[in-house]
């Protein structure tokens, strides 16, 4: 899940507002710190809740005390809800003894929320939630909203509307043959493309892959009639069977140093490719990945470029010796 704070949109650096809560007052400042002004015993201590959002740096939350007072003793309770109250979300009762650590010059406090899991029932939905910070015994508590943005691997437009999945890094075959499909983004989070896993996906024209893949399965991406342009990232290790075959309208290509292992005719029938670049100093192991029904090739437009100290090397290699006359030295 991801967090993002509701930006304010008065920029004067005063308090955005002061909201009276029975005797003490609580106020929300513009760079986001939250301050409570709590009374009771102890006159006049002011509490500033540092902004981290819903995900506390490392599990804790912390803010100061002032002026500083180390026999402070809080009650807290930490909850997130819908800011009209109508769903709840976790929440926890903090207090010095579970919880809630104060410095020893009694000028910061911590609430180390990991002493206390949650309870369970998260948010559900996307959607506009509140972090609530209440400080029972001094009367101090406030509100401060947030956009809850659901986690997400895979962004997709599917008939014109935007989808997010979540794969837990790996991704599925389940967009197998699905024809509406026009855009495709994986996110960082993402390390392997399984097999088949957008097979036949004809009507894709825009694709962004993760900077984090390391390897494409067979099939992969077979059949992407409309993709004009095609980006690979170092990292990359392995491309699978016929991962890339009939992208049709690929003018150029570029494969990574990293990658080891290119499948079977894994970009067979891109036929306006017209340049290949291969960065890998030891040619990657293959049978033909540029196979192509028409005579065997890809038409005489295209070119292969490898580094020139690597040029003898795959003109002799396994799968590349087919293509040698168009094998040439990067310059």
């Amino acid at each position: 899940m991801r967090i993002k704070l509701i930006p304010e949109a008065n920029d004067d650096p005063t308090p955005a507002y002061a909201v009276e809560s029975g005797n003490p007052t609580f106020i929300e400042h513009e760079d986001g710190s939250l301050n409570f002004c709590l009374a009771k015993a102890i006159p006049q201590i002011l509490l500033t809740v540092d902004d981290k959002g819903l995900q506390p740096v490392d599990g804790i939350y912390s803010g100061t005390i002032s002026p500083p007072n180390n026999d402070l003793f809080l009650n807290f309770n930490i909850q997130w809800s819908k800011p009209d109250h109508s769903t709840n979300g976790k929440s926890w009762d903090l207090n010095t003894d579970n919880g809630i650590y104060i410095s020893t010059d009694g000028s910061q406090w911590f609430a180390d929320i990991r002493s206390k899991p949650p309870r369970s029932g998260s948010f559900t939905s996307v959607g506009t939630y509140a972090l609530e910070i209440w400080a029972y015994g001094y009367e101090g508590g406030g509100i401060r909203e947030y956009i809850v943005e659901p986690e997400w691997d895979i962004e997709y437009v599917l008939n014109g509307e935007t989808i997010h999945d979540f794969v837990n890094g790996i991704v599925p075959p389940s967009y197998l043959q699905n024809t509406a499909i026009t855009s495709l983004l994986l996110r960082d989070s993402v390390t392997d493309i399984g097999e088949f896993s957008f097979n036949g996906c004809t009507s894709l024209e825009n694709l962004t892959l993760s900077n984090s893949l390391v390897s494409i399965g067979q099939y992969a991406f077979n059949g992407m009639f409309e993709l004009t342009s095609l980006s690979l990232s170092e990292g990359l290790t392995v491309i699978g069977d016929r991962a890339f075959t009939a992208a049709k309208k690929i003018t150029s290509l570029s494969i990574p140093s990293s990658v080891s292992s290119m499948g079977d005719q894994a970009f067979r029938d891109c036929f306006l490719l017209e340049s290949i670049t291969v960065l890998a100093v030891v040619p990657p192991v293959c049978t033909d990945p540029f196979y192509n029904t028409s005579g065997g090739v890809i038409p005489d437009l295209f070119s292969i470029y490898v580094p020139s100290e690597s040029v003898t090397a795959y003109k002799a290699a396994a799968g590349w010796s087919n293509h040698s006359s168009r094998i040439f030295a990067i310059i």
